[in-house]
């Protein structure tokens, strides 16, 4: 005899699998009700036919449903459902809280694909694998909220790496505020983070922009923070520091990007790392390449590794490769 669980199971089959496009449209009017869309995520049977597709086996259907329901209101409360199948647990900070439970969720790529697309479990996993509590943080928002955990994350190879493995976290994670991102930073390069009210009070420091290039982790806090990458492109004092330290010039080129091609160009906001040797410079025919402050300052002299910028210490809004299809400029993106 089918129990409830499975009896739910075939009638959502029925009603979202039985033909694609009925499928997507009766889960798009689902999810727009607030009490179906509360109800199904309640419900083991239903949730277990959106997430429970087995890995590697997904279609067209299954992954439109999923993308569905993960990005709905009621995503965090249907994977909190389906993962009650694998563990007992009373509470989301029950579930996460242990770092060797984390470690082993994560290696299962089919609870790991529905656990990494929910907000409150990514927020409370990395705070474990941190060495946090859990507890104290409600999701991913809440823990770039907090420079301790910013700092904390930083700090473990691990859970740095699981919020840049997730394009969602890392998007709430490298955008936190100015404020919490200069009091990450300043407590990373061991200065007084009630000292600094955000990253631009950090990036116009000399004291502070020395401290953190001398530190391994608050420099690459810096290169991979968007707002601070932002602070630092709006200060002089920043740019200058940057420029006399091969240490600095050397974490940017790690992460270094490269637009070649016969003529190509970028706008934006950028660091010259280098140009091609026989990228030809001519504002009118030829690459240039147009600074912060308007001018288009000949590079011919200056196309060695980090030479270009060494001399101007400006950010590029406006780069361009010469006719030669073979010619490149390698950049950071502020």
């Amino acid at each position: 005899m089918l129990g409830v669980n499975q009896l739910d199971f075939i009638n959502y089959c029925n009603a979202l699998k039985g033909n694609y496009r009925k499928g997507v449209h009766k889960m798009e009017t689902l999810l727009e009700n607030p009490t179906h869309a509360k109800e199904f995520a309640k419900n083991l049977g239903g949730v277990s036919v959106v997430l429970g597709t087995p890995v590697g086996k997904e279609d067209r259907n299954s992954e439109t449903l999923r993308s569905m329901l993960l990005a709905s209101d009621v995503a965090n409360d249907a994977v909190y459902t389906w993962m009650g199948q694998y563990y007992e647990f009373d509470s989301w900070d029950e579930l996460l809280g242990d770092e060797d439970r984390c470690k082993a969720m994560m290696a299962n790529k089919l609870l790991w694909r529905a656990l990494s697309a929910s907000g409150v479990a990514m927020g409370k996993t990395v705070a474990t694998l941190a060495g946090l509590s859990c507890s104290a943080y409600d999701d991913m928002s809440a823990v770039a909220a907090s420079s301790t955990a910013m700092a904390a994350i930083f700090r473990s190879s691990i859970a740095l790496q699981v919020v840049q493995n997730n394009a969602s976290a890392w998007a709430i994670f490298s955008n936190a505020s100015s404020a919490v991102m200069g009091k990450t930073v300043a407590e990373l390069a061991g200065l007084n983070p009630s000292g600094y009210a955000d990253m631009n009070a950090i990036a116009s420091s000399s004291t502070a922009m020395t401290a953190i290039i001398s530190n391994a982790t608050a420099l690459n806090a810096v290169v991979s923070s968007s707002t601070a990458r932002t602070a630092i492109a709006a200060s002089s004092t920043a740019l200058s520091a940057i420029a006399a330290s091969t240490t600095a010039l050397n974490a940017l080129y790690a992460k270094k990007k490269r637009m070649s091609g016969a003529s190509a160009s970028l706008s934006g906001k950028f660091i010259i790392l280098q140009i091609s040797n026989d990228n030809a410079f001519d504002t009118s025919q030829y690459g240039y390449a147009t600074l912060s402050d308007g001018s288009k300052p000949n590079w011919g002299s200056y196309r060695d590794k980090y030479a270009y910028f060494k001399q101007y210490k400006k950010i590029a809004t406006y780069m361009k490769n010469d006719t030669d299809s073979n010619d490149w400029i390698d950049y950071f993106q502020c």
